[in-house]
C-alpha cells in the first residue's frame, strides 16, 4: 500500500504537474490543449529527458544525483526510510525535483519559439508540403486539434505581414483595421489600429466578437506583397494560394 501511495505521489510530482506546467508556459490553456492525455504525454517526455540527462551525468562521473534519487525511492517504497534516513541525500531528491520543473519550463518556451520565431524550418516544411499537395492536384481539407485563429496568426507572423481585419461585435458594431498584436492563452485578444482613425489603437477581446474577416487577399496589379500573401495562405493550408490567385487571375 505504501508503495502504491508513493507511486501516485511520484507520478503526480514528476509527470502530471510538470506536464501541466509545460503546457501553461507554452500558452496552452484551452480544455482541448490541456487534456489529461496530453498532460501525461508531455510530463512523461519531460521526466524522461531529465532521467536521460542525469544518466549521462552519472556515466561520465559528473554527478550521482540519479543514484541518490533511485536509492531514496527504493528506500521509501520498502518502508525502511526511518532506518536509512541518515543515508538519504535529500539534496539530490530536491535537485531532481528542481531539474524536472526547469526542464518543463524550457520545453514550454521551446514550444512558443518553434511556433512563433523559428521560421526557416517551418518554411522548409511548407515547401515539402506544397510539393505533395500540387502532386495530388490541389489543396486538401485538414483537421487540427489546435486553435484555428492561432494557426492563422502564426502564418502571418512567419510571412512577415500584419493581418488586415474586419471585426463584427455581438452588439452589431464593426471595427476594421490592421492587427498589431494577437494574444492567446486565457482570454484571446487583439490590438487593432483603427482604419478610420489611424492614431487610435483598440484592444479587443475575442469573447465580444461575433465574426472576424481577413481582408488581405484581394487581387491587385503589381502587388509588392503578393509573395507574403501567398505564404500566409499556404501556411493556413498548403496549396491555398494557388486557388486564390492562380485560378482567379
Amino acid at each position: 500500500m505504501a508503495g502504491l501511495s508513493l507511486s501516485l505521489i511520484l507520478f503526480f510530482l514528476f509527470v502530471l504537474l510538470p506536464g501541466n506546467f509545460a503546457l501553461l508556459v507554452a500558452g496552452k490553456t484551452g480544455k482541448g490543449e490541456r487534456s489529461l492525455g496530453r498532460i501525461i504525454g508531455v510530463g512523461a517526455l519531460v521526466f524522461s529527458f531529465v532521467l536521460i540527462v542525469t544518466f549521462f551525468l552519472r556515466s561520465f562521473g559528473l554527478s550521482n544525483i540519479l543514484d541518490d534519487f533511485i536509492f531514496a525511492v527504493v528506500t521509501f517504497s520498502s518502508g525502511e526510510a526511518s532506518i536509512n534516513l541518515k543515508n538519504l541525500n535529500f539534496g539530490s531528491v530536491a535537485l531532481m525535483f528542481g531539474l524536472t520543473y526547469i526542464a518543463a519550463f524550457v520545453f514550454g518556451m521551446l514550444d512558443i519559439l518553434l511556433l512563433t520565431s523559428w521560421t526557416k524550418p517551418q518554411k522548409n516544411w511548407l515547401e515539402y508540403q506544397l510539393k505533395k499537395v500540387r502532386k495530388k492536384g490541389g489543396a486538401q481539407f485538414r483537421l487540427s486539434p489546435g486553435k484555428l485563429l492561432l494557426d492563422v496568426m502564426v502564418a502571418y507572423r512567419i510571412a512577415g505581414r500584419r493581418p488586415y481585419l474586419r471585426l463584427w461585435f455581438k452588439d452589431g458594431r464593426k471595427v476594421e483595421g490592421e492587427c498589431l498584436k494577437y494574444s492567446w492563452g486565457g482570454t484571446e485578444s487583439l490590438l487593432v489600429r483603427d482604419a478610420d482613425i489611424p492614431e487610435k489603437i483598440i484592444w479587443i477581446s475575442l469573447d465580444a466578437v461575433e465574426q472576424l474577416e481577413l481582408l488581405d487577399f484581394r487581387i491587385s496589379e503589381e502587388d509588392k506583397e503578393m509573395e507574403k500573401k501567398r505564404l500566409v495562405l499556404d501556411f493556413i493550408e498548403p496549396g491555398l494560394s494557388d486557388e486564390f490567385f492562380d485560378k482567379r487571375s
